[in-house]
């Protein structure tokens, strides 16, 4: 061996995406966001709490501080607060979502 070559081929690793509890939904054209995505967003922009989220959407509060975590990850944002304020200054629709019902969510509650 010459040159320092070894037997293998040295290729660069590309790191898993990660996984994704919704994969096979549908998303939507904000962020990739997922209808539940969507509608966790959207409920938390008009000023509702987790706990709020949870009773609305019929979902454990862990479940909603989960998806907060994984979207906080995934738009690079630290707080709930930056990724509320990011999301609203990139898709402004949302904050009217909720208030026509939800729109196109596929999630159906339950």
């Amino acid at each position: 061996m010459t040159g320092g070559a070894g037997r293998f081929a040295v290729t660069e690793r590309v790191p898993p995406a990660p996984a994704d509890s919704t994969a096979g939904h549908t998303t939507t054209e904000c962020h990739n966001l997922t209808p539940r995505e969507r509608d966790i967003v959207a409920l938390l922009m008009v000023g509702h709490t987790c706990k709020e989220v949870a009773a609305e959407l019929t979902l454990s509060v862990h479940t909603v501080q989960h998806y907060i975590e994984r979207l906080k990850l995934r738009l690079g944002q630290k707080t709930l607060h930056g990724l509320v304020s990011s999301l609203g200054r990139s898709e402004p629709s949302l904050l009217s979502y909720m208030a026509n019902g939800g729109g196109e969510s596929l999630v159906s509650a339950g």
